[in-house]
């Protein structure tokens, strides 16, 4: 729900829940836009709005990073104005800059792999990555895998490190 206020008319502003705050276009004079729960009063304990809207983590990673997930189907859809290496480098940035991953959790790989998807350095347990990008501060990822896998990659990912906790 989107709603419009005259700024004037309002005494106070409590927060209840902030999951995400950015700015807004227009000529609003406090322009930012929210996801979460902001109750405005005109006066003490008059409400004049609530915005109770609450963004999944697969609409927030579609809005932001354009990538769509569905974990109980187990599919990936990635933008296709980008090379699947940068959309899986994309995703993995999202988690790591919104911190459901730092460099305590890595290495990272899946039971079948025996190579790093994540390592705070750009190497595998035997030899170098062979095409890592730096997603975060400390955080590597190896990129040199196939379409599929990248795809299987950010499926577990999103069930252990966003899902799990």
């Amino acid at each position: 729900m989107t709603e419009t206020f005259d700024w004037d008319d309002v005494e106070e502003v409590s927060i209840i829940e902030l999951s995400d705050f950015s700015s807004a276009d227009g000529d609003s004079p406090f322009p930012i836009e929210f996801t979460g729960q902001v109750r405005i009063g005109k006066d003490s304990g008059t409400d004049i709005g609530t915005d109770t809207t609450e963004k999944s983590f697969s609409d927030r990673l579609l809005s932001e990073a354009d990538i769509a997930i569905d974990t109980e189907d187990e599919t990936v859809t990635f933008d296709p104005e980008k090379p699947d290496a940068r959309n899986m480098a994309s995703f993995f940035s999202y988690i790591a800059n919104r911190g459901y991953i730092t460099e305590s959790d890595v290495p990272f790989k899946t039971p079948q792999q025996s190579n790093y998807i994540l390592n705070s350095k750009p190497r595998h347990p035997d030899k170098e990555m062979n095409r890592p990008i730096e997603v975060a501060d400390n955080i590597w990822l190896e990129t040199s895998v196939p379409i599929n896998q990248k795809k299987h990659h950010i499926i577990k990912a999103a069930q252990r490190f966003v899902l799990d906790n």
